[in-house]
This record gives structure tokens, C-alpha cells and sequence, in this order.
């Protein structure tokens, strides 16, 4: 696959973290994506590529690669007619994991929906539309409400750091809490998907169905807009996913959400399921200083620690080798797996500053958010039409011949044909630009 996303920043920490993320990519996409290439499994997860996938299509042309894999996938959800995508695809003969679980099973609809956001293909997003609805129609095992079923097998925010050593599915989150979130979400992305594809009339269904699986959640999950578990994981899911009906509850969430940040000294504390959702939770409820404040941590659990154990791959576990530099006795002990590298995906977006607004990267939104330590990034991606870069920048000059250029600076590359909305941070106005080189600067922002 061509390297097309390319990222650095001031912090070399993280740069160590993202250059770890991408290795850890190109040792597991080598035909199919395996969870981790160096113990018994090998196996090509689908809970991981869920949450992986708008990084891996940052990082490489994965069009083909995906494309191959889906039709996998749809092919072993045929088979007796279960419409299950299984845990792992290809199966292994004899160890067939055709379960349905949520967000490994969401991947029929979250991986054509995140292709199509990354390449615009609506031919491709055709052809994988019929798993995407076999999926939520026939697939997903459901209560009498709609919601799934409370004795099917989750395996909710897996690994999340509290899970204990020898159970990584014993999370701080109700597993069908997890299990809810992601079906309407992904409800959601199907109603989008047949609108895209001039199916209005089921997607206006769909749009219904999601509405009335949100109050059943809330019914089921909240008690006066409060979540029934007090964890990072819970509300973020609720806030990313817009499970809040009210202002003044959904206001609430993000004072709890941060609150609960807060006590837990700005660790993480998610698992599969949450982590991908955390930093845009918080972004969508402008606490991104606290989002930089946990990206940034070099204690366990954390996405910098493992740089300072001195990793060139990211890890299973948050804590795969301890602190005292032993490696973590429990299960699922991978020194390379990409899961937690889906912050990237945040990273890319709201660190760099670029990400499509329209599928295929037609138009582009350019709107980097500078915070904590952090004095300047890079960020380029080499879209179907052509590079997207920007470079961000602080300037402190003591030097009053040169004190003209203090603040922020902002330059963006714009390829043909396509168009960009730039929004200059600090409350900065939006513009909207055409292709080409441009260059702004705000001098009435400082460094952090």
C-alpha cells in the first residue's frame, strides 16, 4: 500500500507514538489486518479494524486492501444464512467465532461507511451496502425493545485499564451499555449510507429507527441524563454518539465527563470501545485542553508510557510491560497491536488540522486546535486529488524588528479541484478557500 498520511509535531514523545502506530500498521495489514502478528492468533480481527480504520486510511491507500477484506466478510456472513460477520474473518476451520457482538460485528457497516468517507466510491459503497443492512436487520440478536439482547456475549470496552490481568472483558462499562451505543450509531451511518445511495425512503427508517432506539437507551441507560456507570467510556459514547435528547442533560454529561477525567488525574480510561470516541467527545464539548493533558501523559495508563518503555509498536494492554519492567501476566499481552493507536485518528484531525468534509476529500476542513505544550505540527495527506498540508506555528520574537511575526501561523496547501473551510483557532472566523498555497497569521494569539 502507498504511505499517504505523514504527521510530526514539536513533542517528540509523540512523534515516537505516532511513528509506533504506523509500524504497528504495516506489520499487521499484510493481506488481511491482523490484530498482532507474533503470537498464536494472527487473526483478522474485526473488532480492532473497526476502530483503527479512519487512521489506517490516513495513513495508507487502503481502498483495495478493505475492498478485498469486505467481500470476506460478507462472504462468511452468508454462510447458513446467518448474516453474523464473525469475530475474526477469514475463520480458521474448526474455531469458527460466528458470534454476534457489537463493534466487531459493526464493522459490515463502520468499515464501507469509513471507506467511503476516505475515498468516495459510491460504486463500492453500493456493493457493500447489502452486509451493512444484513447486519442491522438479521444479524444483531435483539430484545423486545430493539436493543440487544441482555444474554448475548459482548465483549464491550475490552481491555480497559481496570479490567482485571485475567478477565480483559471485565470492564468498568456494562458490555450491552457498549453494546447499545454502537447500535444506534451505526444505525445512524446506515440511514446515511442509502441516503447517499438514493434509498430515501428506507433511509428515512432507518432515521426513525435510531431515534426510537435513543429514547429506549436513555430509558434502559439514564436516570435524569445520568449515565448508569460513572466512566469515561459511558459518557463519552453518549456524547460522541448525540444520545442526549436535551441541552441541559447533554450540558451535564460534559461536566461529569470532565469531572471524571479529573479525578482520575487525566489517565485513561477506556478500553476498545471508548478510546476512539474520548478525544472527540471532548472536542464536540470544547474541553480539548483536556484531551491534550491525557494524550500527553507518560504514566500508566497512557499513550506516551509505552514510548518511555521505550516501544516501537503500540500495545494490546495500556500496561503490556509494567512499570517495573516486568511483562503484565495476564491475558492478552501484545507488545504489537494497533487498537489504541486509533487516537491518531484525533491527532491527525484536531492536532494537524485536516480532515474531509465532503467523502473522497472533495472539500477539506482545516481547523487545527494548538494546546498544552505543544508549538507547532506538520501535517500532509496525499488525497485522490492531490496533497493536503498544513504547517502551524508560534512565533515569541524579542527582537522588536521582528515582533511583527509573533503569534499564530497557518499555512495550507489546497490540491485542484477541491475546496477547503480554514478555521483559524482562538475563535478565529472560517473561510472558505480554492486550490492553492495559502498563508494566514493571527497575531493576537499566543503559545499556550
Amino acid at each position: 500500500m502507498e504511505q499517504t498520511g505523514w504527521f510530526e509535531c514539536s513533542n517528540e514523545l509523540l512523534n515516537r507514538f505516532h511513528r509506533n502506530v504506523r509500524w504497528s500498521m504495516k506489520g499487521n495489514f499484510i493481506s488481511i489486518p491482523t490484530d498482532c502478528p507474533q503470537r498464536d492468533e494472527r487473526l483478522g480481527w474485526t473488532g480492532d479494524a473497526y476502530t483503527f480504520g479512519p487512521t489506517a486510511n490516513y495513513l495508507y491507500d487502503t481502498a483495495g486492501f478493505w475492498q478485498g477484506w469486505h467481500r470476506d466478510i460478507w462472504s462468511e456472513m452468508q454462510r447458513n444464512g446467518t448474516m453474523i460477520p464473525p469475530s475474526f474473518v477469514p475463520i480458521v476451520p474448526n474455531y469458527d467465532y460466528s458470534i454476534p457482538a457489537a463493534i466487531w460485528g459493526d464493522v459490515a457497516v463502520a468499515g464501507p461507511w469509513n471507506i467511503y468517507q476516505a475515498f468516495g466510491d459510491p460504486g463500492m459503497l453500493e456493493v457493500q451496502f447489502h452486509q451493512s443492512q444484513a447486519w442491522i436487520d438479521t444479524g444483531i440478536r435483539r430484545n423486545e425493545v430493539g436493543l440487544w439482547n441482555r444474554i448475548t456475549f459482548q465483549y464491550g470496552d475490552w481491555l480497559d485499564p481496570k479490567s482485571p490481568p485475567d478477565s480483559p472483558g471485565n470492564a468498568t462499562t456494562a458490555t450491552h451499555l457498549v453494546a447499545d451505543a454502537y447500535l444506534i450509531h451505526n444505525t445512524k451511518l446506515l440511514a446515511n449510507m442509502a441516503s447517499i445511495l438514493g434509498r430515501h425512503v428506507l433511509a428515512g427508517r432507518y432515521h426513525d429507527e435510531r431515534a426510537r432506539l435513543t429514547r429506549e437507551f436513555q430509558a434502559a441507560w439514564m436516570i435524569n441524563g445520568d449515565m448508569a456507570n460513572r466512566t469515561q467510556t459511558a459518557y463519552a459514547l453518549a456524547l460522541h454518539f448525540g444520545l442526549y435528547t436535551y441541552n441541559k442533560d447533554r450540558t451535564a454529561a460534559a461536566k461529569t465527563l470532565r469531572g471524571i477525567i479529573v479525578e482520575n488525574d487525566y489517565l485513561v480510561g477506556t478500553g476498545f470501545a471508548g478510546t476512539s470516541s474520548l478525544g472527540f467527545a471532548l472536542r464536540g464539548i470544547n474541553a480539548t485542553d483536556d484531551f491534550y493533558r491525557m494524550l500527553l501523559q507518560t504514566r500508566v495508563p497512557s499513550w506516551l508510557y509505552q514510548v518511555i518503555q521505550n516501544a516501537t509498536t503500540t500495545w494490546e494492554r495500556w500496561d503490556s510491560l509494567l512499570p517495573d519492567g516486568s511483562v503484565n501476566p495476564g491475558e492478552m499481552t501484545s507488545f504489537n497491536h494497533y487498537s489504541f493507536g486509533s487516537v491518531a485518528n484525533w491527532i491527525h484531525q484536531v492536532i494537524g488540522g485536516i480532515a474531509p468534509a465532503k467523502p473522497g476529500w472533495k472539500a477539506v476542513t482545516v481547523s487545527p486546535l494548538p494546546g498544552w505544550n505543544i508549538t507547532n505540527a506538520k501535517t500532509r495527506f496525499l488525497s485522490p486529488y492531490g496533497e493536503v498540508s498544513t504547517e502551524w506555528w508560534f512565533e515569541n520574537n524579542q527582537v522588536e524588528a521582528a515582533a511583527h511575526r509573533n503569534g499564530f501561523h497557518l499555512i495550507v496547501q489546497i490540491p485542484p479541484n477541491t475546496r477547503a473551510n480554514v478555521t483559524m483557532p482562538n475563535g478565529g472566523r472560517t473561510m472558505e478557500i480554492g486550490s492553492g498555497y495559502y498563508e494566514f497569521h493571527d497575531p493576537k494569539y499566543l503559545s499556550p
